[in-house]
């Protein structure tokens, strides 16, 4: 009844429309977390992980990681956050020792700072000296989310050190990028280039060095490396322009629900816990999606949805499980049909229901937090608009 669908057609044309807009020496990373944001986590890394033009999953935690592994994904996993070596050993002793070494092998963990390194030597260990994959995760603004610039030079020794961790890559998350600052974002990537370049050729080629991710990766090209992030634009969400570029792809979700039934009102009706009865309202559609389905929705500043092609507007406050929706003056919305609440039509836009709720660019993907309880299936649509990319 309320569900959320995913167009699989469209997501891929979003990876091949990334892939045509970006260095063709570069790996694209697929960034899943936080359910994919809100795609569902599983399904999306799925139809990933057979896409030739993905090199890399990317998720945020050890959690995350064990649910992309266990759909089947074949390709390497990247994982953002910082799991402790207990959390690390609870899980890998969780599986059995045959499938250990070729679980260990497709994780990759971030290292947040130098003696880390010891707990991936001291696992490896723990699991027959089988080797653990490392990326350093840089942090030369605050040294909080990766290593400070005052502890760099450990790493730079460590990079050379026979131990028993595979150091793999080097990357950063660059968050002036987000900050609308262009200046500031070039002077800090090339802060962490000027640290790639100087890493000697003989460890060079078997690092793989990453700074961009969204739309950065295509604003700022010179720095690209080995390989870039995307995580928002493969979900078709709005991302904020650069330096006077903007770069657009398809929405991949669409969620709808039911009308139930259709009511008119008598003038002492009342509509919610809070006796809410706008001035005016003389006929309602109670549908079947409420706050606990799309949470952030409906605290909008102006929610609406999409019924037989007009906008109507959520009258009085949702209910968990339903709300009601003004249809004054409009006899011909019945029990049964399809309530749009995100999609590629007018009103109901992601960019609108954005400015709609006030969030900005740059945590615009909370719109769908909380939408868990929406069932989701995979649709194939017919091709995306190839006018979608890069608007100068």
């Amino acid at each position: 009844m309320n569900q959320a669908q995913i167009d699989c057609k469209k997501l891929l044309e979003n990876v091949s429309i990334i892939r045509r807009s970006v260095p063709e020496s570069a790996e694209l990373a697929a960034v899943v977390k936080g359910d994919a944001y809100g795609h569902g986590i599983t399904a999306v890394s799925t139809i990933l992980g057979k896409c030739d033009d993905i090199s890399m999953l990317v998720v945020a935690s050890l959690d995350e990681a064990m649910k992309v592994y266990d759909a089947g994904v074949t390709k390497q996993i990247l994982i953002l956050g910082d799991p402790s070596r207990d959390e690390i050993e609870r899980v890998l002793a969780g599986r059995s020792k045959e499938e250990q070494p070729a679980l260990i092998d497709r994780l990759i963990f971030s290292m947040y700072c130098p003696k880390e390194l010891e707990d991936f030597c001291g696992l490896a260990h723990r699991f027959d000296g089988h080797s653990f994959n490392v990326h350093i995760r840089l942090d030369f603004a605050s040294g909080v989310r990766g290593v400070s610039r005052r502890e760099y030079p450990q790493i730079r020794e460590l990079l050379s050190d026979e131990k028993k961790v595979n150091i793999c890559g080097i990357y950063a998350h660059v968050y002036s990028a987000y900050q609308n600052d262009p200046v500031k974002t070039r002077r800090d990537l090339e802060e962490y280039a000027a640290v790639f370049r100087e890493i000697p050729e003989e460890l060079r080629r078997r690092l793989k060095l990453h700074l961009l991710s969204s739309v950065s990766s295509f604003c700022y090209p010179e720095y690209t490396f080995d390989m870039v992030r995307i995580g928002a634009l493969l979900y078709g969400m709005p991302v904020r322009p650069v330096e006077g570029k903007s770069f657009r792809t398809g929405m991949v979700m669409t969620i709808t629900c039911l009308v139930l039934r259709c009511v008119e009102l008598n003038e002492n009706a009342v509509l919610d816990y809070e006796g809410n009865l706008p001035e005016g309202v003389r006929r309602v559609a109670l549908i079947s999606a409420g706050n606990w389905d799309i949470p952030q929705f409906f605290r909008s500043r102006r929610p609406r949805v999409s019924i037989r092609g007009k906008l109507f507007p959520i009258v009085g406050s949702p209910c968990m499980d339903n709300c009601c929706v003004d249809i004054t003056g409009n006899d011909d919305v019945m029990p049964g049909d399809t309530v749009y609440i995100l999609g590629d039509l007018p009103g109901v836009t992601f960019m609108e229901w954005v400015e709609a709720t006030g969030f900005d660019y740059d945590d615009c993907q909370m719109l769908l937090a909380g939408i868990n309880r929406l069932s989701k299936s995979l649709v194939f649509s017919e091709a995306a608009d190839s006018t979608e990319g890069v608007v100068l």
